[in-house]
């Protein structure tokens, strides 16, 4: 049985240089105390802005007095934040999982605390859908084994609906879903159709527990209310396959990357029949092993052709054009002399041009977050940095930039960050 206990505190297309005055700039930060982060934000038809993510519970903030900070510090739970145009908040909700439907081969624990929203999408009757995971959790394989420390890597996906107030109408938890016969292992992605027409959620791989490996990945199609209407599984035979994101291309088509066996490898899949057309190694090999957890991204241009980002084993960081057809147009390395450099999100703007962030893990206690953007051959307009993670990046309406940030605080917790910038990201 799921049980949600929804908590509301309602709180007193074009890239141009310097579109947004200094005063149409801001930063603001949310949940003050405790780990919070926010993964995504979207601009409504009233100017207001929509955040989504994971909060300490409560949701620590300045403008609360003491009798609202009761609680754990170690507790948090999935959340919407919905502030006005300059970030000023507005409402706060939070939605903690206190227990969800598990696979009954794999016990899977300690999944309460772990959930947040990935990315989030209006949709068409007033209401929002939002993608999310449970990551970090611990897990056993029987009644007698004995359970492993929780593991950053371990996730599960799941997707969350909302009707226009906010209230969750509808959880779909993905783990252990037939045909299957293991449990997915993978956070979802989460793309609205270039014709409006209704979303695809990809599930990007799947562990089978009687053969013990990846074995695919999913699709999931979704109409305009984020209600899925058909699934489709694209297996493969002996080699390990799995998908970590993918886009729309200018054809229609669905450009997915990711690995079949030790390969970096782009597929390109059919909108109607959702069967792989074409399958291309990007190389080098993505690892040297067999399961590569690092971010592998890729995005549409206006050419018809996408970006990539990933990195290999020797902690080369790519940055890979490739044509409509998958031929490459360019690969390099972004900056050689980082040695660790991680991609963990990127978007399109409206002329062509690519914001990328990435993580500098050379010193992981105090992370350093360095933002790109990229003209549509390749190079780099600009670098900018930033005091930890810059878990979204994402041109907004006006051609100003938005950033959402999540840096460490005394303790070593974390609390998130929201810029609006112009579109050379500075503030002033």
């Amino acid at each position: 049985m799921k049980k949600f206990f929804p908590i509301l505190l309602v709180l007193c297309w074009a890239c141009q240089p310097d579109e947004a005055s200094p005063a149409d700039r801001f930063v603001r930060s949310y949940g003050l105390q405790g780990n919070s982060s926010l993964n995504d934000v979207i601009e409504l038809e009233n100017g207001n802005l929509l955040l989504c993510g994971k909060m300490a519970k409560p949701a620590f903030n300045s403008n609360l007095n003491s009798d609202n900070s009761s609680g754990s510090l170690e507790e948090s739970a999935p959340a919407l934040i919905l502030t006005d145009p300059e970030g000023q908040l507005l409402e706060y909700r939070l939605y903690p999982i206190q227990s969800v439907e598990k696979d009954p081969i794999i016990n899977i624990s300690r999944l309460a605390g772990s959930a947040s929203f990935l990315e989030i999408q209006a949709l068409d009757n007033g209401g929002y859908l939002a993608a999310g995971e449970f990551r970090g959790f611990g897990f056993n394989v029987g009644l007698n084994a004995p359970e492993p420390e929780p593991e950053a890597r371990n996730t599960i996906p799941f997707l969350a609906r909302f009707n226009a107030n906010l209230e969750l109408v509808e959880f779909t938890n993905f783990n252990g879903i037939e045909p299957w016969d293991g449990f997915f292992y993978s956070s979802g992605v989460l793309q609205a159709k270039p014709d409006g027409s209704g979303f695809v959620f990809m599930v990007g791989f799947n562990f089978q527990a009687s053969i013990n490996r990846f074995v695919g990945f999913s699709l999931y199609d979704l109409d305009a209310q984020g209600k899925i209407v058909a699934r489709h599984d694209l297996r493969t035979g002996s080699t390990q396959q799995f998908a970590r994101d993918f886009c729309f291309l200018n054809d229609g088509s669905i450009a997915v990357v990711g690995q079949r066996g030790k390969n970096y490898t782009y597929f390109k899949i059919n909108p109607q029949t959702y069967a792989i057309e074409s399958r291309i190694n990007l190389g080098p090999d993505g690892t040297n092993e067999t399961f590569n957890n690092n971010f592998i991204l890729i995005e549409a241009t206006p050419q018809g052709g996408s970006y990539c980002f990933y990195t290999n084993p020797v902690e080369i960081n790519y940055h890979h054009g490739l044509d409509q057809l998958g031929n490459t147009l360019f690969k390099d390395d972004l900056e050689p002399e980082r040695i660790d450099n991680y991609p963990i999100n990127s978007r399109v703007c409206s002329n062509g041009d690519v914001l990328l962030s990435c993580i500098d893990l050379e010193n992981p206690m105090g992370e350093t977050g360095r933002v790109y953007r990229l003209a549509p051959d390749g190079s780099v307009v600009w670098t900018r940095e930033f005091q930890g993670r810059v878990l979204r990046i994402t041109e907004a309406k006006d051609g100003s930039i938005f950033i959402l940030a999540d840096h460490i605080y005394s303790g070593g917790n974390r609390k998130s960050t929201f810029y609006k910038m112009n579109s050379h990201a500075e503030l002033y």
